[in-house]
């Protein structure tokens, strides 16, 4: 047999292969990845809950598992759909000392409720009636619409702490839309977008073996850009204005938009005579390529000086607490393994930091 023959043969048989293995996906790809994967994915699927108004939200009266990447943990809301303790799941109504609200640094991702800032604070001051309104992926877009929603029907709170988040100014940028009181996502799906979703439909199995960590280890997909890296959009913002990532405002454009929104949100809560709070705290990307003197600093603390009842810098405890030990035991005790999110021990450096700094709520 000859060289051509050969290789006539081998081409043969490598594409009916694959044709083989395309009709058995497209016929049993959609069975054999709801045996394999349906529990998994399910579990965040199962309270996590789209919105009309203010995009996405959890739903009430949950009581069950969550999933963040390899972390199963148990996850509670309280009849208003806020992340609650699991021992304490009563309905709280609609009246609360204070409220805070952020994304999913704040909502508490990887973390029982228990261990996360905000329920440390509850345990630490039982005399205060405390609502965890943030979820993930929200920004100050949605920040306004939902506040604005819940105080229209009824609610009620002495004082809002927004933890803005270091990737809420790329959001409002580019993801969310805020307009008459309601958030929109700003972009429908691009073609490459809907490309990818129609070959997972078509051929799930084939389709995932390109996604395989995710796949075995459901949670955020990787940005191309490791978190880590300086010029990682989301966090390389601080240090480089010229940064990616951000639209055609690009990065000052972003945070003035932020900032006109969040003028907004301390308008609306004088209007109902609640006090505004603001708090920021760092990825590891700060930690690694910028100060605790960090523009996000600069920003919230400059927007507070006439608006806020308190400003909580979490930067300076982050930072001294990489002075002591490195940044890389920063990188492994104050941030879950892998990822960008605070560890039980962060949790605890914010939440240490706001009882410190909190003035009682009159």
């Amino acid at each position: 047999m000859s060289s051509t023959e050969r290789t006539q043969d081998w081409t043969f048989i490598c594409v009916m292969t694959l044709v083989i293995w395309l009709a058995m996906d497209f016929l049993f790809g959609t069975y054999l990845m709801h045996k394999l994967f349906a529990e998994r994915i399910s579990l965040e699927r199962a309270y996590r809950i789209g919105h009309a108004v203010y995009h996405h939200d959890l739903t009430p009266n949950f009581d069950g598992l969550g999933q963040w990447g390899p972390i199963i943990y148990r996850v509670c809301t309280d009849s208003n759909g806020f992340k609650t303790s699991c021992e304490k799941k009563e309905d709280q109504g609609k009246n609360f000392d204070i409220a805070f609200i952020g994304d999913s640094f704040t909502e508490g991702v990887g973390l029982p409720y228990e261990e996360t800032f905000v329920g440390q604070i509850a345990r630490a001051r039982p005399d205060w009636k405390v609502a965890n309104m943030a979820v993930v992926s929200y920004s100050p877009s949605i920040y306004i619409s939902k506040v604005k929603k819940y105080l229209a029907e009824g609610f009620r709170f002495k004082e809002l702490v927004v933890f803005v988040d270091v990737g809420d100014i790329q959001d409002d940028a580019v993801i969310y839309k805020y307009s008459d009181g309601v958030v929109k996502a700003r972009h429908s799906l691009t073609a490459a977008q809907k490309a990818g979703n129609l070959a997972y439909f078509l051929f799930p199995v084939t389709t995932s073996t390109f996604l395989v960590p995710y796949a075995l280890n459901p949670g955020p997909l990787p940005d191309p850009v490791h978190f880590l890296e300086p010029h990682y959009s989301r966090s390389g913002w601080t240090t480089n204005e010229k940064i990616g990532g951000f639209g055609e405002i690009g990065v000052n454009g972003a945070i003035t938009l932020s900032l006109d929104i969040m003028t907004q949100l301390h308008e609306l809560l004088t209007s109902h005579g609640i006090r505004l709070s603001v708090g920021v705290y760092p990825w590891p990307g700060q930690i690694l390529y910028d100060s605790s003197e960090s523009r996000h600093v600069r920003i919230w603390r400059d927007f507070c000086e006439a608006r806020c009842a308190h400003f909580f810098d979490i930067y300076p405890a982050f930072f001294a607490y990489a002075d002591r030990f490195g940044k890389k035991e920063a990188m492994e005790k104050l941030y879950i393994t892998g990822d960008v999110h605070h560890s039980a021990e962060g949790a605890r450096l914010i939440a240490e930091h706001f009882l410190i700094k909190h003035k009682p709520v009159e």
